[in-house]
C-alpha cells in the first residue's frame, strides 16, 4: 500500500468555497476512482494557518501511477490550486510492517 500526504494552507478569505469544493471532489474520487482504499481530508488542530492535510491510501504504486499520471508529486486533487492553496507538499510512502 502507498501513503500519499498532501498539505497546504487556504489562502485567507479562501476557506469556505475551498472546503465546499473538496468536499465535493474528495466524494467523486471515493465513489470512481479504482486502487483508491481511502480518502481524508482535515486541518491543523489549534492553529490559525489555516493548514489542511489529505491523506489518501492507494493499493499500490501502479493504481496512484493511474491517478496521478507520472506526476505523483504534483497535487492533482484539488481544483483551482493556484487560487485556493499556497505552500502546496506532497509526500508518498510505503506502507510498513504488514504481511500480505
Amino acid at each position: 500500500m502507498i501513503i500519499r500526504i498532501f498539505r497546504a494552507r487556504v489562502r485567507p478569505g479562501q476557506e469556505a468555497d475551498f472546503r465546499r469544493r473538496l468536499a465535493d471532489e474528495t466524494a467523486r474520487l471515493r465513489r470512481t476512482q479504482p486502487g483508491l482504499l481511502a480518502l481524508h481530508a482535515g486541518r491543523l488542530v489549534d492553529s490559525t494557518e489555516n493548514e489542511i492535510a489529505i491523506v489518501s491510501i492507494w493499493r499500490d504504486q501502479e493504481t496512484l501511477r493511474a491517478f496521478a499520471d507520472q506526476q505523483r508529486q504534483d497535487p492533482v486533487i484539488v481544483m483551482d490550486r493556484d487560487r485556493f492553496l499556497e505552500d502546496i507538499r506532497v509526500e508518498q510512502y510505503e506502507q510498513w510492517g504488514e504481511r500480505g
